[in-house]
């Protein structure tokens, strides 16, 4: 759930209509937890960023050092393989319709 002070209610971050959506949509990467492709969905999303050659910079916020430091080893581990960019193109078509 929302933190208390978060606000109700946000503007879309991404392509989709609203947050949600933009929301559902990043919940593809959770696929790649269940498939074994990494173990987290952080891990997921920072090795999904590495792995396009047109971001240049990542910025992290981090609210422990154990948020940074695992931020740091799945960055370490490079971008996802191409078999899990080949599931996340096929899931997002799925979504898509």
């Amino acid at each position: 759930g929302k933190h208390p002070n978060a606000m109700p209610s946000v503007a879309p971050i991404a392509s989709g209509p609203t947050y949600d959506a933009d929301v559902r949509a990043a919940g593809i990467l959770k696929k790649l937890v269940k498939d074994g492709f990494v173990r987290s969905l952080p891990e997921a999303a920072y090795r999904f960023i590495i792995s396009h050659d047109a971001i240049g910079t990542v910025l992290v916020g981090a609210s422990t050092i154990e948020h940074l430091e695992d931020a740091a080893a799945a960055v370490v581990k490079g971008p996802l393989p191409p078999a899990a960019l080949t599931r996340l193109n096929e899931l997002w078509k799925e979504v898509r319709g």
